[in-house]
């Protein structure tokens, strides 16, 4: 057998034994944990760690857009609605609406943001920012996009992107 070869199995050998070892010492720390006492549910709460928030209901969200196929972004602050933890409708303003039928519902994390691709491949990143009716004093900022359609006439989207343009016109 050549050096090299050697030399691959001794290096095989000694990955072998770290796991074996490293397995080992998991357990260990395993049975530690289940003997510890049990505590009751309060007590959890109360700890440094508290349970990740279950979100339902509607909700202000900051949400980013993206379109890959035309590399268009735009960002939004819109109602969402969750139920059982899952991000499942994004609300637009003028009644228009994202929701199950052309995205699978996301987990929203314990940082509040849940992240969905639509059936048309668009992305959404939502970030949860406070209750439904704080979102509605944001919208007031809106303003009718500047941008101009292709028949000659202004766009009557509304938005609220700091250049004054919806995703459909921005430069």
């Amino acid at each position: 057998m050549s050096s090299r070869m050697c030399n691959k199995l001794i290096v095989l050998a000694l990955i072998a034994g770290a796991v074996f070892v490293s397995c080992n010492s998991n357990s260990g720390s395993e049975a530690q944990v289940n003997a510890a006492p049990e505590q009751n549910h309060e007590e959890i709460q109360n700890d440094a760690h508290p349970m990740e928030p279950s979100f339902d209901g509607a909700y202000c969200a900051e949400v980013r857009y993206y379109n890959p196929n035309t590399g268009t972004r735009s960002n939004y602050s819109l109602v969402v609605e969750a139920d059982k933890g899952n991000l499942i409708k994004i609300q637009w303003p003028d009644g228009g609406h994202l929701d199950t039928d052309h995205f699978v519902p996301a987990p929203i994390g314990a940082d509040s943001i849940a992240v969905i691709e639509s059936d048309k491949g668009s992305s959404y990143t939502v970030h949860l920012i406070g209750k439904e009716e704080d979102c509605h004093a944001k919208f007031a900022t809106r303003v009718q996009c500047k941008g101009i359609t292709k028949s000659g006439n202004r766009c009557k989207r509304m938005t609220d992107n700091s250049n004054g343009y919806c995703f459909q016109h921005q430069p």
